[in-house]
């Protein structure tokens, strides 16, 4: 499958889809008019007809600027073209969840980050 390259609104910031070496993982990524990463935006192939959007990133000098809508929007357009009758989600961070639910997501079960640094054993 060829790349393709959309341009955003945002002056001079193309969103490019790529290939990766993992099985059933899609990209795309947001490059800066010196062809600079300024975000990227992933989702995998999951069991039972089903999409998980993950892995989305922007550059702090490019936040609230739309590179993550326009990366958001990429990747759901060409879902909706190759997956139709697949259910897509996500595990989102609230900031990321009005954007969701503007493109028809529902919220499902809240997830809580934990951590915890591990001994070390001496």
């Amino acid at each position: 499958m060829a790349n393709t390259i959309r341009i955003t609104k945002m002056d001079q910031i193309k969103i490019i889809k790529i290939k990766t070496n993992a099985q059933n993982l899609h990209g795309w990524i947001a490059l800066s008019i010196t062809d600079m990463p300024v975000g990227h935006i992933f989702m995998n192939e999951d069991i039972g007809e089903k999409l998980k959007f993950q892995d989305a990133w922007v550059h702090d000098e490019y936040r609230m600027k739309g590179v993550y809508t326009a990366l958001f929007t990429a990747r759901w357009e060409w879902v909706q073209k190759e997956y139709p009758g697949w259910t897509a989600y996500a595990w989102c961070k609230d900031s990321s969840k009005p954007l969701y639910s503007k493109n028809g997501f529902q919220e499902g079960e809240i997830c809580t980050y934990m951590e915890k640094k591990v001994p070390t054993v001496v």
